[in-house]
């Protein structure tokens, strides 16, 4: 099944909403974590954020928020942002997870050094391990 929707939808404008305020984050510290969810209708946005950010700076930059959410769905949007810190536990499970996977692709990678000899297979395997 194929969804196409106008670029117009408003599943379409969250989602850019979203990658903009991810963006904003990785301008504003390396390797950031966080989740965004965005839900929008009816003139109005409302963005829930958990992040690695600290409060201060994601009240610094509030505004570059609101100014995201004017720029790709309009001035006529009232927004409103709630934000909280990134739940501790949840980010160690996360290291644990990406630690595990690039430790198994470095071990495939180890013993099938032919399968990954090839410009795809050696450019797949590099960007696993980054």
């Amino acid at each position: 099944m194929i969804e196409k929707v106008n670029p117009s939808h408003p599943d379409k404008v969250a989602d850019r909403i979203a990658g903009a305020i991810v963006d904003l984050a990785y301008r504003l510290k390396e390797n950031p974590k966080m989740a965004v969810e965005v839900l929008i209708g009816h003139g109005y946005c409302k963005i829930m954020m958990e992040t690695s950010l600290s409060n201060e700076t994601v009240s610094e930059h509030l505004q570059d928020i609101y100014d995201a959410v004017d720029r790709i769905n309009g001035k006529a949007t009232a927004t409103e942002v709630l934000y909280t810190a990134q739940d501790e536990h949840l980010s160690k499970n996360q290291e644990d997870i990406i630690f595990q996977h690039r430790a198994a692709v470095a071990g495939v990678c180890d013993l099938f050094p032919a399968a990954v000899a090839g410009p795809l297979g050696a450019g797949h395997s590099q960007g696993a391990l980054k």
